[in-house]
């Protein structure tokens, strides 16, 4: 599956690349490219449940612009944000529909675990093997 997803992105155009520097890394991008209903479709099933229904509007869609954001955290190098924004367009039953979608997301309390109390009961009732 890696390497499908490396040929998939080398196939994009990686136009406006950009690194900034600042608190965090941010790495930004405008995608275009024959891979990129692919990549789409992989960025909503990772963040959209209904994957079925959502692969079969994909492929109704003319995705006219994606651009994505990730920032990464200068210490930890951990991700901390990412954001994509989406501009497409399709038909449905003659009539046409453009959307505009944005999604963000911030992560926190990576590698940050509350204590797991196991019942003394389920401790009791064990059986050592």
């Amino acid at each position: 599956m890696l390497k499908w997803r490396q040929l998939q992105i080398q196939k994009l155009n990686w136009s406006n690349l950009k690194l900034e520097d600042g608190d965090e890394y941010i790495l930004s991008a405008d995608l275009s490219g024959e891979g990129l209903k692919e990549l789409a479709k992989n960025l909503m099933s990772q963040s959209v449940g209904g994957a079925e229904e959502m692969a079969a509007m994909m492929e109704m869609m003319n995705i006219k612009n994606l651009k994505i954001s990730n920032a990464i955290n200068k210490e930890t190098y951990l991700p901390s944000k990412a954001e994509v924004h989406m501009e497409m367009d399709m038909e449905v039953e003659g009539q046409s529909i453009a959307m505009t979608m944005v999604m963000k997301s911030i992560i926190s309390k990576q590698n940050e675990m509350q204590e797991i109390k196991v019942p003394q009961e389920v401790i009791d009732k064990a059986v050592q093997s």
